[in-house]
């Protein structure tokens, strides 16, 4: 009787070179960067797990992949599994929070990275990432408190000063605004994507009713109110997104 044929992939599997496995290694280590080799890389070494194989970095890894190629609610499978196998894994939460912040759950977005930290209390970048969260959510004196926690946890977080102006500039704080993003085009050692705009706001952001119209020559001038349209971007090590129009955190 033949073989099953499952059974004859996973005997030819098991005896591939240790180089072979570790060259998947390599790739599902860096999924993100290359998620189209790193996902079956990833996948192959779960669906045969070595004895030192870390399972719930190899979910992690792949979920990470996932959000890349906007797979999210596969992505919070592979967060969750990891989590299953590891509770307390820091990372697994910080990513299954931000995938579910992409999927528009901010509420559940926000419990994850709750988790996260109370398991890591000193982590800036989960201050950013919940701040990230309820910024999206709306609530944006909570978000500024994230942020400004996690520059007072590292004084050189551009992110989180980014973060801060731009909630500033949703609650119409124009000042603290300027203040932030002259601090972001100070401490970018080299420019980030966008970066060279934020000084250009300073025009616009000291005088919020810049444009003034005439009717006709009877009607006196009166101001019209503008729509403030900053920088808007979202980077992360994970993935990237442009629009020139809605203003978006950086995670």
């Amino acid at each position: 009787m033949a073989a099953p044929r499952s059974l004859i992939l996973s005997l030819l599997f098991l005896m591939l070179t240790p180089q072979a496995r570790a060259g998947d290694a390599e790739l599902c280590g860096r999924s993100a960067a290359d998620p189209d080799a790193g996902i079956p890389a990833c996948t192959r070494l779960l669906d045969h797990p070595s004895r030192e194989a870390d399972v719930p970095v190899l979910y992690n890894s792949r979920g990470v992949a996932k959000v890349v190629k906007g797979d999210y609610d596969s992505a919070v499978e592979d967060f969750t599994r990891a989590l299953d196998r590891r509770p307390r894994y820091v990372d697994a939460f910080k990513n299954r929070g931000r995938a579910r912040q992409e999927q528009g759950d901010y509420d559940k977005a926000i419990a994850d990275f709750n988790q996260a930290l109370h398991l890591d209390p000193k982590r800036t970048d989960l201050y950013n990432a919940r701040g990230s969260a309820l910024f999206d959510k709306g609530e944006y004196d909570r978000a500024i408190a994230d942020f400004t926690k996690a520059i007072s946890l590292d004084p050189k977080y551009k992110n989180a000063f980014v973060n801060r102006g731009l909630a500033f500039l949703h609650t119409r704080r124009i000042a603290q605004a300027i203040a932030d993003f002259d601090v972001v085009v100070r401490l970018a050692p080299t420019p980030i994507p966008g970066a060279e705009r934020l000084g250009g706001f300073k025009a616009i952001l000291n005088d919020p009713w810049p444009i003034t119209t005439r009717r006709s020559s009877s009607t006196p001038l009166r101001k019209t109110p503008i729509t403030i349209a900053p920088l808007s971007l979202r980077t992360t090590a994970s993935w990237t997104t442009r629009s020139p129009i809605v203003t978006k955190p950086f995670c």
